[in-house]
C-alpha cells in the first residue's frame, strides 16, 4: 500500500512539472512579456502618444487605411496596336 501511494505522488509530480514546463514553453511561444518589460515600457517615453492608443483603436485605424487604399483608382496601360505592313 505504501509503495503504491510513494508511486502515484511521484506520477503525480512527474505530470505537474510537465504541465509547469509546457505553460513555460507555451508562454515564451506566445510572446508573453515580463512584468518588467511591461513596466519599462510604459516608463518609456519613446513610444510617445502612441502608447495612449488602445488596441482597438490601433486595429480601427489600420482597416481604414486599408480600405482607402483599395478605393485608388488604377488606370491600365494603354495598348499598343501593330498596323499589318
Amino acid at each position: 500500500m505504501l509503495v503504491t501511494g510513494i508511486i502515484v505522488v511521484a506520477v503525480l509530480a512527474v505530470v505537474a512539472i510537465a504541465a509547469a514546463m509546457r505553460s513555460r514553453q507555451t508562454d515564451q511561444a506566445v510572446g508573453v512579456l515580463s512584468r518588467e518589460t511591461r513596466q519599462r515600457d510604459a516608463a518609456s517615453s519613446a513610444l510617445g502618444s502612441e502608447a495612449e492608443l488602445t488596441g482597438k483603436q490601433v486595429e480601427k485605424a489600420a482597416v481604414l487605411e486599408r480600405k482607402t487604399a483599395s478605393k485608388e483608382l488604377v488606370l491600365p496601360l494603354p495598348t499598343c496596336r501593330r498596323t499589318p505592313r
